[in-house]
């Protein structure tokens, strides 16, 4: 076993304590959304993980030491330090000088070993660094970024079977499996920003990193590849030039709006693609059932009434799916998670429903 591979350990066990600090806003959380809900939500126990060399051009990364079921977290953790976007050498000279020698030493040794040409310390934050801003973690581009033993560790897929996220709640990352993950299989996040690029795009934006991502969405050779290209084109153009500029008092607008959500979550669903987003697009699609509900009540549309049953269905149904897709990507105490309770509430108030007691399945 190398010396780099006990010093990271030693230094990671240094941030326990740290991890279960941060977890106890995320437990008090919990108790809050069961308590408007009235039932128990699933717990999701921390997985199990190693650092390991891989087979791929990732190089090390991260891999389940068992299996990991959809939903579950995978980590909690604080950053060693953090910069803004615009530092200077001596204010990174500073932060390294406050950490410990065991982590300094993690730091040093453990990112030279991932990033042999990134030798100088500069050079190992800007290729290592996560963004820590709620609602994306994308690695180094903007506002504050941290630097991170285990998370930064985590290599790329454009179809990951993990998200990242920062938890402005606990100043830490939370990483959750978005799939279910088999014992020693490796965990991925993306590090791409926008989900519906095209392949060409992705490869641009992965160049810093010094790799070509070689995912099933990225090989042009094939069958999934090929459809993954032409999906994630029609998704992008589909967002932009209807669901994000509708006109809600326009009914034709609106029918063919609900058609186009479903193809997208559809899509969604056929590209493995699951994150903040999604939730987000579900929680919309809740609000625009419960506007067009409050609609036709207002107008006394006593011959569109066998139509209110059907929204105040699927404006509950949408907001318990976005529901879902928020504490499967970013836990309870996220601002998505918070957006999807209050659709629920919203919805109940149409309908007088329950919120449901499953929101996804393994």
């Amino acid at each position: 076993m190398s010396g780099y591979y006990l010093r990271s350990q030693v230094a990671i066990s240094n941030t326990v304590q740290n991890r279960h600090d941060a977890e106890r806003p995320s437990r008090d959380r919990r108790e809050v959304i069961e308590a408007r809900l009235e039932f128990q939500l699933p717990q999701p126990a921390q997985a199990q993980v190693q650092i390991r060399q891989g087979r791929g051009v990732g190089g090390i990364g991260l891999f389940a030491r068992g299996v990991i079921k959809r939903g579950a977290l995978i980590l909690i953790e604080a950053p060693l330090f953090s910069l803004r976007h615009h530092f200077t050498n001596g204010e990174l000279a500073r932060e390294i000088g406050l950490l410990s020698q065991a982590n300094r030493d993690a730091f040093r040794d453990a990112f030279r070993n991932l990033h042999p040409q990134h030798g100088t310390d500069r050079q190992i934050f800007e290729s290592n660094r996560v963004e820590m801003r709620e609602g994306h973690v994308e690695h180094g581009r903007i506002n504050d970024s941290g630097l991170f033993l285990q998370a930064s560790r985590f290599n790329h897929s454009c179809i990951s079977n993990a998200h990242m996220q920062w938890n402005e709640a606990t100043q830490s990352v939370t990483v959750y499996a978005v799939r279910k993950i088999n014992k020693n299989s490796e965990i991925f996040v993306n590090y791409v920003a926008e989900h519906f690029s095209g392949r060409a795009d992705r490869q641009s934006a992965l160049a810093d990193y010094g790799f070509t991502c070689s995912c099933e969405a990225c090989r042009g050779n094939t069958k999934f590849g090929k459809e993954s290209e032409k999906r994630r084109s029609d998704m992008h153009n589909l967002l932009k030039s209807d669901v994000e500029n509708a006109d809600m008092d326009d009914e034709p607008v609106f029918k063919r709006l609900e058609a186009h959500v479903e193809y997208l979550l559809q899509a969604l669903d056929l590209e493995r693609l699951v994150f903040p987003g999604v939730a987000e697009l579900c929680i919309e699609q809740s609000k625009w059932f419960g506007e067009e509900f409050r609609k036709i009540i207002g107008r006394a549309m006593a011959s569109k009434s066998e139509t209110i049953p059907k929204l105040q269905s699927s404006a509950s149904a949408t907001a318990r799916r976005g529901l879902g897709y928020a504490l499967m990507t970013t836990g309870p105490d996220s601002k998505v998670t918070r957006e999807a309770l209050d659709a629920i509430e919203e919805a109940q108030h149409l309908s007088g429903a329950g919120p449901g007691r499953q929101y996804w399945h393994d």
